[in-house]
């Protein structure tokens, strides 16, 4: 049974968060093992080692640890319906099986490669069954200091349905431009072909910091742009899979086109709230709750939200696919 698309709003699909504090000195994308937990691996979802700080929920979902104080399960509630997500970690291999609340069930594997902080550098996969054939084939790079530096995505999907054939295939790559631990730009360069149609097209995001918004445990917090991975795995940055987020978080964003100016009129202010020990609070609506992985039980809420996010362009994607790893970018065609 193919999953069908988390319901997410764009906000949720964009946004990233979490990291492991723990991590080496070292660059190399070595092929590790499927966790570093030892090490204080992203997957714990730990975000502060002393206090076992870690992440409990955002929005409507839920995580869930195993008894090894990896990530388990995230559980999802929206419109009276509930879908649930465990994961088990072999060697060099992510295993997802879902459930719906409908009884839908299947399963999922990814091949995965970490580099020596946990991060991941490869995440591929391919699905078949009856009518409905995809491949995903991604890479990540990150800078000596942990920040996401550029990633390669390449997918296909090959549906029959109803008689009518519907082939999808993109290639993008994105790179990041940080200086001084601020992320300034982001840039995009892609193409998509629909059975016959192709279209391709290349833009940035430039990133303004003029509020103060200092990020303690340099969590993901910015509202478009981000990496986020398929349908159930954009959460995988939110526990520092996919690098550490910026000192800082911005204050506002601009959509650069091909002419390489500004547009006025694709323009974004962020404002994003914090609980008193540093951590994340609130952003785009999102309410992120915590707790303490020391086993005393205690759970930190989130503050209520004061978010408020100036928004008036139309960013649905020009398809959104079953596994778009980077669904939230427009794409301009061009011939």
């Amino acid at each position: 049974m193919k999953k069908r698309i988390l319901r997410l709003s764009l906000v949720a699909m964009a946004m990233t968060s979490a990291m492991s504090v723990s991590f080496v000195s070292c660059d190399d994308d070595d092929d590790n093992g499927s966790n570093v937990i030892g090490n204080v691996s992203a997957l714990t979802g730990i975000i502060d080692q002393e206090s076992g700080l870690r992440l409990q929920s955002f929005g409507s979902r839920e995580l869930h640890y195993s008894d090894d104080g990896v990530l388990g399960s995230v559980t999802a509630s929206y419109d009276n319906m509930e879908e649930q997500y465990t994961f088990d970690y072999p060697a060099n291999k992510i295993i997802e099986t879902w459930k719906y609340s409908e009884g839908e069930t299947g399963t999922q594997i990814y091949s995965v490669k970490y580099n020596d902080r946990g991060y991941i550098t490869v995440f591929d996969t391919d699905y078949e069954e009856e009518g409905y054939a995809s491949s995903e084939k991604n890479s990540f790079n990150y800078d000596s200091e942990g920040h996401m530096s550029s990633c390669s995505l390449y997918g296909v999907i090959d549906r029959i349905k109803d008689g009518e054939r519907l082939y999808l295939e993109w290639n993008y790559k994105v790179t990041f431009d940080w200086k001084d631990g601020l992320l300034l730009y982001l840039a995009f360069d892609g193409e998509e072909t629909e059975n016959e149609t192709k279209s391709s097209g290349s833009y940035k995001y430039k990133y303004y910091y003029d509020a103060d918004y200092p990020n303690k445990y340099k969590q993901w917090g910015i509202y478009h742009g981000f990496p986020m991975v398929g349908d159930t795995y954009f959460f995988l940055p939110f526990i520092g899979l996919m690098g550490i987020g910026p000192d800082r978080l911005p204050s506002s964003m601009t959509y650069i086109g091909n002419d390489n100016q500004e547009d006025p009129d694709h323009k974004w202010d962020f404002s994003f709230t914090f609980n008193e020990d540093g951590s994340l609070a609130t952003m785009a609506g999102f309410v992120f709750s915590y707790e303490y992985a020391n086993g005393n039980g205690e759970t930190r809420l989130a503050a209520p939200s004061v978010m408020a996010v100036k928004d008036e362009t139309d960013f649905c994607p020009k398809h959104r696919h079953a596994s778009r790893l980077f669904g939230v970018f427009p794409v301009t065609d061009k011939e």
